[in-house]
């Protein structure tokens, strides 16, 4: 009798729990409603084939390697100078203020400011922001700690600052006023989130060209797949 009831409408529905959803190594994001695979779709976070784009996939095509790697590169090399105003006509340069050795020769423990200057530029390109923590000391900058895109929101409140949330690695929380953070944007359309080129629908074409790189490079892979 089971098995007669399961065919004509005594199977159960399923759980109002379960959900399909979808989320990439990289942290991604969870898809629970067709509205929000509509939108995942058209942001580009996952195309009709059901690949993902995300900037740390993106970089495996080489052709995406490359333009990272060489933009970045560039930016890295150029001169930056810190000068101060002697008068309404004159500049002179500020070698001896702590700024000027920050940017100019240690942002930080561990980088040198080649580094530095080369791994913001890759986060603004990939992902069309760049977050730089700045820590100081007496109200003098001391260093320029990097954060994570991916692991920063931005918000702006109704006075028009901007509040920054960081979630570290262990998954501790730290709010950042807009003064401790140094942001830089990319393309904007609403003037504080960058727009990512990985996820702009402007970029459709592209897009579907990497996918069906990477696609290729994993059949090739695997042939039996």
């Amino acid at each position: 009798m089971a098995f007669w009831s399961n065919w004509f409408g005594g199977a159960k529905p399923p759980s109002a729990s379960l959900h399909a959803s979808f989320q990439d190594a990289g942290g991604g994001i969870v898809i629970a409603t067709s509205q929000q695979l509509e939108e995942a779709l058209r942001a580009g976070n996952v195309t009709g084939s059901g690949a993902t784009v995300t900037p740390n996939r993106a970089m495996r095509v080489a052709a995406v390697y490359a333009c990272v790697r060489i933009i970045s590169g560039a930016v890295a090399t150029l001169p930056l100078h810190i000068k101060r105003w002697v008068d309404e006509r004159i500049r002179e340069d500020a070698s001896d203020t702590l700024i000027w050795s920050v940017l100019r020769r240690k942002p930080n423990r561990w980088q040198t400011p080649s580094q530095f200057r080369r791994m913001l530029q890759a986060h603004l390109l990939l992902r069309g922001n760049a977050y730089a923590m700045i820590v100081r000391s007496r109200g003098l900058v001391q260093e320029l700690i990097p954060l994570h895109p991916d692991r920063v929101a931005v918000s702006q409140a109704d006075d028009l600052t901007l509040d920054y949330l960081y979630t570290r690695a262990d998954g501790r929380r730290i709010k950042l006023s807009q003064d401790e953070v140094f942001h830089l944007v990319g393309l904007t359309l609403d003037g504080v989130h960058g727009v990512s080129a990985s996820g702009n629908p402007a970029c459709h074409r592209h897009r579907r060209h990497h996918v069906l790189r990477l696609e290729q490079d994993r059949v090739c892979a695997d042939p039996l797949q």
